[in-house]
């Protein structure tokens, strides 16, 4: 690792950071949705991140080191979060909410998965490569 892939990771994190405390921050003033929609917006949004970081053709290797230090570790990786999405399932387990429960594990998986492709797929149509 190098200095500009620690620097990389580390403006990254920042930024993803501050992202998702701004998404959950927006999403809990300016609307009526459940609580858990904020990670869930962040988290897809990170799923299309990291599509694009993935999908970054591999004849730019002199510059994928240090992006995809910054997209997918630094940004992702302080973007979205396992943990928290887990703990709104268990908040939702336990107030027996299923029909959210389910809307919060279905909605992340349906759309997570395709924006991660969709990312892949737009990365390597901006930036050229073999789809």
């Amino acid at each position: 690792m190098t200095a500009i892939d620690m620097w990389a990771i580390v403006a990254g994190g920042s930024i993803g950071a501050v992202a998702r405390y701004f998404i959950g921050l927006a999403q809990a003033t300016w609307t009526t949705w459940p609580g858990w929609t904020g990670i869930l917006i962040a988290n897809l949004s990170g799923c299309l991140v990291i599509g694009f970081a993935v999908g970054i053709p591999e004849t730019r290797s002199e510059q994928t080191v240090w992006i995809t230090a910054f997209l997918m570790t630094g940004l992702c990786g302080a973007l979205t979060t396992m943990s928290s999405f887990a703990l709104d399932l268990a908040i939702l387990l336990h107030a027996r909410a299923w029909a959210q429960l389910s809307a919060c594990c279905i909605l992340t998986l349906a759309i997570g998965i395709p924006l991660v492709i969709a990312g892949s797929a737009l990365a390597k149509a901006v930036l050229g490569g073999a789809g």
